[in-house]
């Protein structure tokens, strides 16, 4: 079974300000609450091509990912392919700058694996899940360009 999700949020932010604060992995269990773990570059240089992470998700049950970078794009986007827990996901996160001067911020992802047997409650909880990261993501963001516009 696959489940696809298109996500989409807007920030007051550059994408530059939005990419300063998701590029250190290590920092996303400080702004995001109890979505994630401990993190931390496991094979080559932070987002290049090749490179890889792990992380540990808490939400919405406790498993770890191995996630391998695809494309990188900074600051606009980032491909990626991870897997855990009997899932195997191929995301693609856009901090595309739109027409009132900010960015949105655009995750699609493929997800494929016998835990999403279940479609509509694997969707229910991705989307809950990208609720609470890229919201986190765009307030610590938006505090981010505050503090370095004064």
């Amino acid at each position: 079974m696959e489940v696809r999700i298109a996500y989409k949020l807007s920030s007051t932010c550059h994408p530059r300000d939005l990419w300063q604060v998701f590029q250190t992995i290590e920092d996303w269990k400080k702004w995001a609450g109890d979505l994630f773990g401990e993190a931390g570059w496991v094979h080559g240089e932070p987002w290049e091509q090749g490179s890889r992470f792990c992380i540990e998700l808490l939400y919405p049950q406790r498993f770890d990912l191995e996630v391998l970078v695809l494309k990188s794009n900074a600051p606009f986007e980032v491909a990626l392919l991870s897997h855990g827990a009997g899932l195997a996901a191929e995301q693609w996160i856009h901090f595309s700058e739109n027409e009132k001067g900010g960015t949105d911020i655009l995750n699609d992802e493929a997800v494929v694996g016998p835990a999403v047997m279940d479609i509509q409650k694997t969707k229910q909880a991705l989307n809950t899940f990208y609720d609470r990261w890229f919201e986190a993501l765009r307030v610590e963001a938006e505090k981010h360009c505050a503090a370095y516009a004064l």
